[in-house]
């Protein structure tokens, strides 16, 4: 796999996520907001947001799941462990030097 993709394994089935430009194109067009003003530096995402993005990884790697599908699937767990591979992901399709902190992690922010 290249750096712009993973795999995530949900109930029994292994998913790949990639990370190109069509993943904030799919957020955007399902969110109706902007994705760099979303996730950009200082921003807040809602839990929504952060859903979408990981679904558009999935959708991105080729799965066919609804975002309802997916979040019906998805645990707490599953979801923190996703935030952190797609920003990952999302960071490797930038610049390197890019090193935020995934939207969703066990440290809130303030």
């Amino acid at each position: 796999m290249s750096q712009k993709e993973t795999s995530f394994q949900l109930g029994g089935k292994e998913y790949t996520l990639k990370f190109t430009m069509r993943v904030p194109l799919f957020w955007e067009q399902a969110t109706g907001k902007n994705y760099f003003a979303s996730f950009g530096a200082g921003s807040k995402p809602s839990l929504t947001d952060i859903l979408t993005l990981v679904w558009a990884a999935f959708k991105n790697g080729g799965s066919k799941l609804t975002l309802e599908e997916l979040a019906d699937k998805l645990t707490d767990k599953d979801l923190q462990e996703l935030s952190v591979k797609v920003m990952q992901l999302a960071s490797n399709n930038s610049s390197p030097q890019g090193e935020e902190r995934p939207p969703l992690d066990k440290n809130p922010r303030n």
